[in-house]
């Protein structure tokens, strides 16, 4: 039956003929549903096991029918107040059977409720009567009261209050035969009041709880993980406890020892548990695979206070760390010097070969271990590592080819990779860095033996052959020469040798004054000029030349003749019209440039006399001319004024080779002594110079040049021969040196005898 809205009255039984709802008649049994719906609401259950909801409103429910009759009315306070029982019939009579089992709800509004007999469940929630007055009675049999809370009103402990005193009251006024007496309990916390309820059911939320106190059983929790995780969430603590009663808070009472708990407990009533822990590095001193745990402790709380406290274990488990390197400032570096070698390979500068240091390591790991590695060889010594102490050392190469190319105070570093291992094979690397510096190494000659020597033979005789001869000028082939410092030389060096007045020494050019000269002078300046290429069509004091005794300016000799006519210079010219390109240079026998000179002479009384220039030519081969280019004292020019003398040069005798050399120091520059030492009377000359260098790695090359003026062995009969040396010496920029000996063999050819008996002793006469 449905009331619906308004104030209905609803009966799920009746009997006789009254004017309700209720049919008359005999008395039916059936099991009946009323719902009031909302207003002030009448409900009788009859017999029958009957479900009663009063709903809203104000209302009165009846289990059972009551005894009696009456006019339709319940006046539901005066039967509360006599203890629920006497007539109370609605619209009718009828005999009450009050032996059912019935369901009453009174819902919300101020609610009268009279189970009757059974064994009657009687349904009150909190939530929904708030506010309102109820009152329930249970009637005969063994009736059952439910309270609904929410969880938040179960947790207060008015609440709790509350239950623990009803509990009490039911045990102390339910009798021996298991009903309660008719007194009454009245609940603090919410506005019910109870009678003839033998049990105490309650919901939170839906869940049944047990009414009665029971303790709380907070129960331990174990987990694991790794020393190198992060912080890990777990959930709460509070699955696996047992807390009947429901867990109002949950609380740290002591965090672990290492690591870091978050701990969330929530808020009272709404407890959470739930943690994370992060090993946070305090456990990396733990080996692989071993472990060590902590561990807090929390305490739950019940709904009416009761307590207890757990244990949560952590188990964190090591992993393996690599070690740390530790080596102290400086001992991963060191240095070493080269030695250096004379030519001979002779240590002349020890250095200092060796270098070391130590490196460490630390492993946070217990009982870790630690072994070195990383032996190598580099590219200029070998370094090496004690696999237990991690003590190194680096030895230099001395003698490798590498380490000898280091030039004298040239640094190069070297840097070798060390590593430390563990027992599980986590390693660590630390770079070992071993400076080199350089120190010079001599250079060394070695060269094909062919080279070391050289041989010249003499030339026979080949004479001089003047072409033209310039009028008052008689050539001949004396060998006079009348210079009184110096010998003059051209296409060559010119030297102060004075074995030119001897004669026979080179080629003499020999002019003589037939009563044409009275004197003759000459000064000027040594230096070095330039030869350039010249017209001998023209005149040849206009050209930019090279004199047969040079000096810096023009009309390098001068030769006075008889007040008339001057030979005003002395040029060389090739052939017949191109001057030949070289540098001439006058100096003395140590090479040394020489200063001022005067050349004079006085032909002899008869104003004839023989005069002599020494010449030589720049190229052996050659044929040279000496111009005498003369002007009449007016200063007036002629293009007939000179003389041209074709000179056939007698060639020098000549030799070469090479001598090879290597510098270990590659980057050394190289050059050779200018003073080159020759044998106790040698006579010939030799020079040198580095035509191939050897940096870089590369193989040196010195070339040498002999000669010898050919007039100078004359004197040696054919096949006779004559012995000279001369000591290289090749020089590195920092001073060391190498000598090698040039050796020289000359050869004499046969020269034609020669008459110098004047022709008055070849002549005479006969009778």
């Amino acid at each position: 039956l449905l009331g619906g809205a308004g104030n209905d009255r609803l009966f799920g039984d009746g009997s006789g003929g009254g004017s309700g709802s209720g049919a008359g008649g005999a008395l039916n049994e059936f099991n009946d549903y009323l719902d009031g719906g909302t207003g002030n609401d009448l409900l009788v259950g009859g017999q029958g096991k009957d479900t009663l909801l009063g709903g809203e409103g104000d209302d009165i429910l009846f289990g059972d029918a009551g005894k009696g009759s009456g006019n339709g009315s319940v006046d539901a306070q005066k039967l509360w107040d006599k203890g629920g029982k006497g007539s109370g019939s609605a619209s009718g009579s009828g005999s009450g059977d009050d032996g059912f089992a019935d369901y009453l709800d009174g819902g919300s509004g101020d609610d009268f409720i009279f189970a009757g007999g059974g064994n009657d469940t009687v349904l009150h929630n909190v939530t929904e009567n708030d506010g309102a007055t109820d009152k329930y009675a249970g009637g005969h049999g063994i009736d059952t009261l439910t309270l609904e809370f929410t969880i938040a009103q179960w947790l207060d402990p008015a609440v709790q209050a509350d239950i623990a005193a009803y509990l009490a009251f039911v045990a102390a006024n339910t009798g021996t035969n298991g009903e309660a007496n008719s007194n009454t309990f009245k609940f603090t916390t919410f506005d019910l009041s109870v009678r003839e309820f033998e049990n105490l059911r309650v919901l939170v939320d839906g869940v049944e709880l047990d009414p009665a106190d029971q303790l709380a059983d907070a129960i331990e929790d174990a987990e694991t993980l790794n020393e190198d995780d992060g912080a890990t969430s777990f959930t709460s603590v509070l699955m696996n406890d047992d807390v009947p009663d429901l867990v109002k808070e949950v609380r740290l009472i002591s965090g672990p020892s290492e690591g870091v708990l978050t701990f969330n407990p929530g808020v009272s009533g709404t407890p959470d548990g739930s943690y994370s822990f992060d090993p946070n590095g305090e456990f990396e001193d733990l080996a692989q695979g071993t472990s060590r745990s902590v561990s807090f402790v929390y305490e739950v709380e019940d709904a009416d206070g009761d307590t207890d406290q757990a244990t949560v274990t952590i188990t964190v488990t090591g992993t393996n760390d690599a070690p740390v390197i530790t080596t102290l400032a400086g001992g991963n570096i060191d240095s070493v010097t080269e030695s250096g070698a004379d030519a001979d390979g002779v240590i002349v500068a020890a250095g200092d070969p060796d270098a070391g240091g130590s490196l460490s390591s630390s492993d946070v790991d217990n009982g870790a271990t630690a072994m070195w590695s990383g032996d190598a060889s580099g590219t200029y010594g070998s370094f090496a590592i004690d696999p237990g102490t991690g003590a190194w050392t680096y030895t230099l190469a001395n003698g490798d080819t590498d380490t000898d190319a280091l030039a004298v105070g040239q640094i190069v570093t070297e840097t070798f990779s060390a590593t430390v291992t563990d027992e599980f094979s986590a390693t660590t690397s630390q770079d070992v860095t071993v400076t080199i510096t350089g120190t010079n190494d001599a250079p060394v000659i070695g060269v094909v033996t062919s080279d070391l020597t050289g041989a010249v033979t003499e030339a026979p005789d080949v004479g001089v052959a003047p072409v033209i001869a310039p009028a008052g000028l008689v050539f001949t082939d004396t060998s006079n020469i009348t210079l009184t410092n110096a010998q003059v030389e051209t296409g060559n060096d010119a030297s102060s040798n004075p074995n030119v007045v001897n004669g026979n020494v080179g080629q003499m050019i020999n002019y003589t004054a037939s009563g044409l000269f009275n004197s003759f002078s000459a000064s000027g300046t040594y230096g070095t000029h330039n030869l350039n290429d010249g017209d001998i069509g023209g005149s040849p004091t206009n050209q930019d030349g090279l004199y047969a005794i040079p000096n810096a300016g023009a009309g390098s000799l001068s030769l006075d003749l008889g007040g008339t006519k001057t030979v005003s210079s002395i040029a060389i010219y090739n052939g017949y019209g191109n001057r030949t390109d070289g540098d001439y240079t006058l100096t003395d026998g140590s090479g040394n440039v020489l200063g001022g000179w005067t050349v004079s002479g006085t032909p002899g009384a008869t104003n004839d006399g023989v005069h002599s220039f020494w010449l030589t030519f720049d190229t052996p081969v050659t044929t040279d001319m000496l111009v005498f280019n003369t002007t009449n004292v007016e200063g007036g020019h002629s293009t007939n004024s000179y003389r041209e003398i074709r000179i056939f040069g007698e060639p020098t005798l000549n030799d070469t080779g090479s001598i090879a050399f290597t510098d270990v120091d590659l980057s050394d520059s190289h050059s050779v002594d200018p003073l080159i030492v020759a044998s106790a009377g040698a006579l010939g000359d030799l020079t040198a110079t580095v035509s191939t260098a050897a940096t870089g790695g590369n193989i040196g090359e010195i070339t040498w040049n002999y000669s010898v003026v050919p007039g100078l062995v004359d004197y040696l009969a054919e096949g006779e021969t004559k012995i000279e040396t001369f000591e290289v010496t090749v020089v590195d920029i920092n001073g060391a040196t190498d000598t090698e000996t040039v050796t020289i063999t000359l050869t004499g050819s046969n020269d034609a005898p020669v008459i110098t008996s004047g022709a008055a002793a070849a002549a005479g006469t006969v009778t």
